[in-house]
């Protein structure tokens, strides 16, 4: 049996966060590279969700920026929900799905590994408060 790394005090693990097991709904960055095809699969997970929560006219606005036109990402929580809902509670246990006009709050957790949010649509504010992440938080791909 392993145990538990300890996180340091007034951070909690970032897998006790909502967002961030979300954002990592089908895994986390782990090592040194970052795994662009586990991000992907993550990517379209998390912006299904926050889609619902955006307009039309900022769906298409964000499509035409980061997906050349393609809004079928952004507008995918109706054929994806009950897949990515069930995932969700896989992971998340007893924590509730956040609503995706809530401000994402990565504030006070520890992150042992990349946080990686290239393409990732965040409709409201994004907190990161003395969260602590291990590796980079990366905003693009290099």
């Amino acid at each position: 049996m392993t145990d538990t790394p300890e996180v340091p005090e007034g951070l909690r693990p970032a897998n006790e966060n909502p967002w961030y097991i979300l954002m990592t709904l089908y895994g986390e960055q782990e090592g040194e590279e970052i795994d662009w095809e586990l991000h992907e699969k993550n990517r379209r997970a998390w912006n299904a969700w926050a889609g619902q929560g955006l307009d039309d006219k900022t769906k298409w606005d964000v499509a035409r920026k980061y997906f050349n036109g393609d809004n079928s990402e952004i507008n995918g929580w109706s054929s994806r929900q009950v897949q990515i809902q069930r995932d969700f509670k896989t992971r998340a246990k007893s924590l509730a799905l956040p609503h995706p006009k809530d401000p994402v709050d990565l504030s006070q957790i520890e992150i042992d590994g990349h946080l990686v949010l290239v393409a990732m649509i965040v409709g409201s504010d994004l907190k990161l408060k003395e969260a602590k992440i291990a590796r980079d938080v990366c905003g693009e791909r290099s």
